[in-house]
């Protein structure tokens, strides 16, 4: 797997709409770009995060970094690492005292969590290579 080093550029949330759309571009200049669509809770999630905005309770995508910092873990880093018969795959990555674990994720999730831990994107060359066909 060859990572580059990327970034959510814009998230774009449209009224009537089942599904909404971030862009992932390739970081350092690079004119790379793809879409994802997700859904309106997870669109939503991601915009209060990028915007610093706190909720009254935790939100699911606070749970689960809650739950990793509870065990012992952090979360290090997110990758979007695949795109098969057009769906996304994404994994996050935790540090913990053992070692490195991988969790399976869908991308919309992933980016929330990395969002909300400050940590980096990186994505698997294959994806911008497919996603340029697609």
């Amino acid at each position: 797997m060859a990572l580059v080093a990327a970034k959510l550029s814009k998230v774009m949330v449209l009224d009537n709409k089942t599904y909404h759309t971030i862009f992932i571009e390739e970081a350092g200049g690079a004119k790379r770009h793809f879409p994802i669509e997700i859904g309106l809770f997870e669109a939503v999630a991601l915009i209060r995060k990028l915007d610093g905005e706190d909720t009254l309770r935790p939100m699911t995508h606070d749970l689960m970094q809650n739950v990793v910092s509870a065990l012992g873990g952090s979360i290090k880093e997110v990758h979007i690492t695949e795109l098969k018969n057009a769906t996304f795959f994404a994994e996050v990555v935790i540090e913990t005292e053992d070692g490195e674990v991988t969790v399976d994720a869908r991308p919309s999730d992933a980016l929330v969590l990395a969002a909300s831990a400050k940590v980096d994107l990186f994505v698997d060359d294959s994806v911008f290579q497919a996603s340029m066909t697609v």
